[in-house]
C-alpha cells in the first residue's frame, strides 16, 4: 500500500510541470495502461492456476497408476 502510494505521489508529482491538457491525456494514458496491466496480470495468474491445477491432476493420477500397477 505504502509503495503505490509512493508511486502514485511521484507520478503526480511529475506533472506538475505539464500543462492541463496534456495532464489530462497522460492521466488517461496511464490509467488504461492500468487496467490493461491488471487484466493481463489477472489472466496469466488464472492461467498459472490452471496449469498448477492439471499437474497436480496428472501426479495423481500418476501416483493411482503406480498403486494399481504395483
Amino acid at each position: 500500500v505504502v509503495s503505490g502510494l509512493a508511486t502514485a505521489g511521484a507520478f503526480l508529482y511529475s506533472l506538475k510541470d505539464v500543462s492541463a491538457e496534456s495532464r489530462r491525456d497522460v492521466i488517461e494514458g496511464a490509467g488504461i495502461a492500468v487496467v490493461v496491466l491488471t487484466i493481463g496480470g489477472f489472466f496469466i495468474h488464472k492461467a498459472v492456476r490452471f496449469f498448477e491445477e492439471q499437474d497436480k491432476m496428472s501426479l495423481e493420477d500418476r501416483q493411482e497408476d503406480e498403486d494399481h500397477h504395483g
